[in-house]
């Protein structure tokens, strides 16, 4: 069960006892990876690699566990086309194509190959 948009603005300390707090839930049964992908974008305090350690102490990755960073690159697709298409003068486009061709040369070398000449 994964929180589903889990990010620094939906995310609190307590001021009393120093709980971490986390609201505007729209969870569903996915990956681990799928709530850190947001967290790739620079834009976001939770970016931090020291952040993405610790959720992973805490939540482990999902098998395959050697294609971690393949499906949190998938899963930030998600967040950042959104970026890219509600927020003027976003930076995201280059980056979801970026990571597209990432994806691609990972998954679908040939077929890249083919489509950029």
């Amino acid at each position: 069960l994964v929180h589903g948009d889990c990010w620094d603005g939906n995310t609190a300390n307590s001021d009393k006892a120093g709980e971490v707090l986390v609201f505007d839930v729209c969870s569903f049964y996915g990956h681990n990876e799928y709530d850190t992908g947001n967290w790739r974008a620079p834009r976001h305090k939770l970016s931090n690699e020291a952040y993405i350690r610790s959720y992973k102490a805490v939540m482990p990755p999902s098998e395959p566990v050697e294609e971690w960073d393949a499906c949190n690159i998938l899963y930030s697709l998600t967040f950042n086309i959104g970026n890219a298409v509600y927020i003027p003068g976003s930076d995201q486009r280059s980056v979801v194509f970026s990571d597209m061709k990432t994806l691609c040369k990972l998954y679908c070398p040939n077929d890249l190959l083919d489509t950029m000449k």
